[in-house]
């Protein structure tokens, strides 16, 4: 038997009842829809400039150390739900929700403390249901040799205490001073041209880095001696003059 076979008959379009459509009819209805579908499609389809891409890498450097030191900062805002964007010029918005008005001014303090952020827009809303639980209040009588009915106070941990360091000795001092985050952990105080990193373990306080005239070592130790939980502060510090300026490494890190 021979093999079985087929034809394939194309049937013109004017043949079945349907209209022709010119070429330069079709082109423009082309044409038409893409002006439909806006710039977008066309910047998209468009390569990218050199400029363009760096541009892109130093916004999403920026953004990842502005997300970092969010992540990292601890205490409230491990409850936030925080949107960072980088736009150009160095602008960071933050857009989200935080548990309270600390928690927010804190997020916006930490933004523009990042290397090479220029202004900050805080867009973060409060919101008090992400702030954590209470912790429950111990009852009972109080333990051997206090005397006293108040709750088992427990020693704050050592990040907890750098952190309420560095809060006081840059509330405290007499010239303009903030408490900072680090980049991987721990707190430090930066001022003007001077800075000095807040170490604590076991209740010992470190202080390492310089300040500048006028200021004293006297003067920061003071402040740190001043806390309770505070058991000792070894104090490391560099009194530099009014006019020394600091190198990038001492800016960065």
């Amino acid at each position: 038997m021979k093999p079985s076979s087929f034809r394939l008959f194309v049937v013109p379009a004017h043949r079945r009842g349907l209209p022709r459509v010119p070429l330069v009819h079709l082109v423009a209805s082309t044409s038409a829809v893409l002006a439909l579908l806006g710039p977008g499609l066309a910047d998209a389809a468009s390569p990218k400039t050199p400029d363009a891409i760096r541009q892109a890498r130093v916004l999403g450097t920026i953004e990842d150390r502005v997300r970092i030191d969010l992540e990292t900062a601890g205490g409230e805002l491990d409850h936030a739900r925080i949107e960072v964007a980088a736009e150009p010029g160095g602008r960071i918005v933050l857009s989200g929700r935080v548990p309270s008005p600390t928690a927010r001014a804190r997020a916006g303090e930490l933004a523009s403390f990042a290397v090479g952020v220029s202004e900050v827009q805080n867009a973060l809303e409060v919101d008090p249901q992400l702030a954590p639980p209470a912790p429950a209040v111990r009852a009972g009588p109080p333990e051997s040799g206090i005397g006293s009915s108040a709750p088992d106070a427990r020693p704050p941990s050592d990040e907890a205490l750098a952190e309420r360091v560095a809060r006081q000795i840059a509330g405290s001092l007499p010239v303009e001073a903030r408490a900072q985050h680090r980049w991987l952990r721990g707190w430090r105080v930066v001022g003007e041209a001077w800075s000095f990193e807040v170490d604590v373990e076991d209740g010992k306080v470190r202080l390492d880095g310089s300040v500048r005239e006028p200021l004293t070592a006297e003067d920061v130790t003071a402040s740190a001696r001043a806390l309770t939980a505070v058991r000792a502060v070894d104090a490391s510090l560099e009194v530099v003059d009014a006019d020394h300026r600091p190198g990038f490494f001492e800016r960065l890190f």
